[in-house]
């Protein structure tokens, strides 16, 4: 959690540019290991702290990266395939003692191009290792209407926002067909198709 960030080509800057992989490339998530969310990161500039309990902090950035043996590998990101540059062992070693199996840590480069699904954008747009798109886009009233529906609340971290907005009715997001934030455009691209209400920019 961040109180600002700069935007690039791929989203907020440094947002999904490191990954877990396991042996053989393919990308790791709490979906499938639910270790990981026992790691928390912080983020210093372009420096990125990760920290697990029973282990010291891991601090890194790209440079670390850039410097790395074993230079770069091929990744999987659902569907796609991308050359990612490959941390140091110390990296692979920290991340495999906090989520209890063996996996690597990656890096996407400046100069990696992983697009956007070209149904719902241009040629031209371009993501990190998020999930499909750079930004997703959620509105608190939305989230307060759904916690009225419910004998529980969550928060809005369950939806793991980029962007969240307030002072508009709920669901009124569902009509938007852009956005501006500062000097900044963006297309509503789709509501997102993990969480009902949520929608992705390009």
């Amino acid at each position: 959690s961040v109180p600002s960030y700069v935007v690039d080509r791929l989203g907020p800057q440094w947002d999904r540019r490191w990954m877990v992989v396991d042996e053989q490339g393919k990308f790791l998530t709490q979906r499938q290991v639910t270790q990981m969310a026992a790691v928390t990161s912080e983020l210093n500039g372009h420096e990125v702290t990760l920290r697990c309990a029973g282990l010291p902090a891991l601090t890194f950035d790209p440079g670390q990266f850039d410097d790395a043996i074993g230079n770069t590998v091929e990744v999987t990101v659902w569907r796609d395939q991308v050359k990612a540059l490959l941390g140091r062992n110390q990296h692979h070693e920290w991340i495999s003692q906090a989520i209890g199996r063996p996996a690597r840590l990656v890096f996407m480069p400046d100069n990696c191009i992983r697009s956007v699904d070209p149904e719902y954008a241009t040629s031209q747009d371009t993501v990190s290792f998020a999930d499909g798109f750079p930004l997703l886009l959620t509105n608190h009233e939305s989230l307060e209407w759904l916690n009225r529906q419910m004998d529980i609340s969550i928060t809005m971290e369950r939806f793991r926002p980029n962007v969240v907005v307030e002072g508009f009715d709920a669901w009124q997001e569902d009509e938007w067909q852009g956005i501006r934030m500062g000097d900044l455009e963006f297309t509503v691209a789709k509501p997102c198709s993990r969480c009902v209400g949520n929608q992705v920019l390009t």
